[in-house]
This record gives structure tokens, C-alpha cells and sequence, in this order.
């Protein structure tokens, strides 16, 4: 897929990755491809993941959380940039270890339960607040740190 370089002007221009399993195929469209593209039986994911900047070791790391499972949280990792940077040219993340402390603001941390035997930037996460509360508290934090806002 084509890394998108700014969001789009109108919500039907937003970028989607076509996966034909039938014909092991993985194709760019945008969501006014939509109605065209969906056949009964189609699954369609829809990308929400919130994404954090927590600290790892004192190094800034970006954070996207995946999903809910069993323990806590699927996460994926990315190294220092935003979304103005390709993907690819990323730096890579720091390596992290099972047991490692990922800090957030406000005395939020978690830590890292597992790491995917894909890749090491999939992880799960068990956070030290109750998972009703901890979105909330994660966001809140987010808005009030500054070098947050700013990308770092």
C-alpha cells in the first residue's frame, strides 16, 4: 500500500488496503471504492487504533494500540517520526524485552507481557490502571504533556 503523505481533504479520499484472498492480492482504494468492492461474506477491518507517545528506557516511542485480548492489549511499535514520515523510513523501534516498563504520563505504565514471535514490535500490554478507565486516562494525559503535542 501507498503510504498516504497528508490527510485527505474529504472522507471518501481516505486510503484502504484491498486484501483479494482469492487472488493473493493486496490493492490500494479509497473508501468510495467501497460499495463497489464488497461482496457478501466480505470482511471489512476498520484501523481505530489509538496511538500513544510513552517513553521506553527514556527514548520517545510511538505506540498504537491494537485490540483488547486476553491479558490486556496488543500494541504495535514504531520508532521516533508521525505520520508525516513514510512508515518505511522510520527509524526502528527500540528492542523491547518481556517485563519492560513502558512509562505514559500521569503514572500510567504498562508492561510488555509478550512479544510476537512475527516481529518484535508486536506486543501485549498489561496496564497498572483498570481497563474501563485507562482510554480515558491515557488521552487526558496525552493533552496535558506538551512534548507530547509536539511530536517528540
Amino acid at each position: 500500500m501507498s503510504p498516504t503523505v497528508e490527510p485527505p481533504k474529504y472522507r471518501e479520499e481516505v486510503m484502504m488496503l484491498v486484501v483479494d484472498t482469492g487472488r493473493e492480492q493486496c490493492l490500494d482504494h479509497v473508501v468510495r471504492d467501497l460499495p463497489q468492492l464488497l461482496q457478501a461474506g466480505d470482511i471489512v477491518v476498520i484501523n481505530d487504533a489509538a496511538t500513544l507517545r510513552p517513553w521506553l528506557n527514556n527514548m520517545p516511542i510511538e505506540l498504537r494500540l491494537a485490540g483488547r485480548n486476553e491479558t490486556g492489549w496488543s500494541a504495535v511499535l514504531f520508532g521516533r517520526g508521525d505520520w508525516r514520515i513514510r512508515t518505511e523510513n522510520r527509524e526502528a523501534p527500540p528492542i523491547v524485552d518481556r517485563g519492560a516498563m513502558i512509562q505514559f504520563a500521569r503514572g500510567i505504565r504498562a508492561i510488555v507481557t509478550q512479544i510476537s514471535a512475527i516481529s518484535p514490535r508486536l506486543i501485549d500490554l498489561k496496564f497498572n490502571v483498570a481497563d474501563p478507565s485507562m482510554l480515558p486516562l491515557i488521552y487526558r494525559a496525552i493533552a496535558s504533556n506538551s512534548d507530547m503535542k509536539r511530536g517528540c
